[in-house]
């Protein structure tokens, strides 16, 4: 009976994919079962999870349509439920990799503190890998989750990087077809727990995929999911009374929506859904948190009426231009 399910969701990583599941390999920590998600991916991916299942026992692998990031990582945990006795999961993304004490260290940390969830720091990468710390320090601080979430949210809010009880599933999975899939999600496994491990050594490293649709400069109207995940997540804040992270949240949603109503077009259907979803959202949060937090500078708040009250904006507009008409025949 392994102790730890590690979930791995691959898609069209063929050239990263033996790093991340050698790292994995070489655990100190040996009782573990690596479930290998091949998400429908096009390159050599599916023939690379294979090798290595027939090479190592601990190693299952499933193989699925493509259906994205949060559809697979579903598919790991859904195997777990169904087929493991093992009580603890981890999620490692197909172009990272992870320290040899990784496993370790957060097993250790839920079982010597008894918490149902450890978060170590995460170190991202580029095409440079960094050195792996051999000496690293024992350290374990014992947290609230505001305080992660305020202080670390890069940490907080991703999947990765962290080793949960598996019964906080139970009934959590990923929201399929969204991006920012993390943000729906992370904070509600974080704040069911009134205490967490964290290990303040960096034991995930996390590539920069060039290749990802993250890192892509080209807009994807699904960037704009990241508005209604911290929407959801101000409201959950206000609900439970975290003040400051509702605060530092909110600050937040008003720059990813400011951006997401600059980029968003009305080509399509979905693009106009999108662009009425996020004004909506601006609105409710302008209305909520403008004078509360003080957020911003007048041309910032001038900004975010503009894109959240374009007909008013165009109706000002208009209502100047004809002063200015007036105001011309009137001098001539």
């Amino acid at each position: 009976m392994p102790q730890i399910s590690v979930i791995v969701p691959i898609y069209n990583v063929e050239k990263y994919l033996e790093r991340c599941i050698e790292s994995i390999l070489k655990q100190t920590f040996l009782d573990f079962e690596l479930i290998l998600i091949d998400d429908g991916s096009p390159d050599r991916c599916g023939e690379i999870c294979e090798e290595y299942a027939a090479k190592d026992p601990r190693i299952y692998v499933i193989h699925q349509k493509n259906g994205g990031l949060s559809a697979a990582r579903n598919a790991g945990i859904d195997y777990v439920f169904s087929d493991s006795d093992s009580e603890w999961i981890t999620f490692i993304d197909s172009d990272d990799w992870i320290h040899p004490e990784y496993l370790e260290r957060l097993y250790t940390a839920v079982m010597q503190n008894n918490k149902e969830i450890a978060v170590c720091a995460h170190i991202i990468t580029g095409d440079m890998p960094p050195q792996e710390e051999k000496n690293i320090s024992p350290d374990v601080v014992e947290i609230a989750p505001e305080e992660l979430f305020v202080n670390n949210r890069a940490t907080a809010v991703i999947a990765c990087a962290k080793m949960y009880k598996k019964s906080l599933f139970e009934t959590i999975r990923y929201p399929v077809g969204r991006l920012h899939e993390d943000e729906f999600v992370t904070y509600r496994l974080l704040f069911g727990c009134p205490r967490l491990s964290f290990i303040p050594d960096g034991l995930y490293f996390y590539y920069q995929n060039p290749d990802g649709i993250m890192m892509q400069d080209k807009w994807d109207p699904r960037k704009s999911d990241a508005v209604e995940a911290m929407w959801e997540q101000c409201l959950f804040f206000d609900k439970e009374h975290y003040h400051n992270a509702e605060t530092a949240t909110a600050v937040l949603l008003f720059g990813y929506a400011a951006i997401a109503l600059k980029e968003l077009t009305e080509k399509t259907p979905s693009e106009t859904a999108r662009i009425k979803m996020t004004r909506k959202i601006l609105r409710k949060a302008m209305k909520k948190y403008n004078t509360e937090l003080h957020i911003g500078a007048p041309e910032y708040e001038k900004m975010c009426n503009r894109l959240a009250y374009p007909f008013k904006t165009e109706l000002r507009n208009k209502q100047k231009r004809m002063i200015r008409k007036i105001r011309r025949n009137s001098d001539g």
